[in-house]
């Protein structure tokens, strides 16, 4: 007679981790298909997180954008790449490491804020208006829009 055999652990890939990771970000989530096979999913308005998923693992950034003429290009600011092969296989504790990860550079990103000289609001480091149009107005205020916006 045969030993019966365990149950097979989870190994988890960018297909079957990806449900999950959603669930992880803030909303709105935006889902890029990227080059190799791999996927970007970015959280936040505006950006606070990004996951990159690809064959090997899940790379945790924080969401960084700079001007390229006049278009935003996201920046990769990668804070830990965590291989799939060696996430817990257990889907509360993989949740629980990633979910980790994700709040470390949501509170990076947001750390980075400046507050708006004029509508007084919390806003990302590319939306600091480049002409410096008094003290530290944001790209809304800093163009003539409604403050607040």
């Amino acid at each position: 007679m045969s030993e019966p055999t365990a149950a097979p652990e989870q190994v988890w890939t960018q297909a079957t981790a990806e449900p999950w990771l959603r669930e992880l970000l803030p909303e709105p989530v935006t889902r890029i298909e990227a080059a190799g096979g791999g996927v970007l999913l970015s959280g936040g308005e505006p950006g606070l997180v990004v996951l990159r998923l690809n064959p090997a693992a899940v790379r945790v950034a924080v969401f960084a954008q700079k001007w390229w003429g006049a278009k935003a290009v996201l920046v990769d600011e990668t804070l830990v790449a965590l291989p799939w092969g060696r996430l817990p296989t257990d889907e509360r504790a993989a949740r629980e490491v990633v979910g980790h990860c994700v709040q470390a550079a949501i509170a990076l990103r947001k750390s980075r804020y400046f507050q708006c000289q004029r509508c007084a609001k919390p806003r990302p480091p590319e939306w600091l208006h480049a002409n410096r149009a008094g003290p530290d107005p944001c790209q809304m205020c800093g163009l003539g829009g409604a403050a607040g916006a």
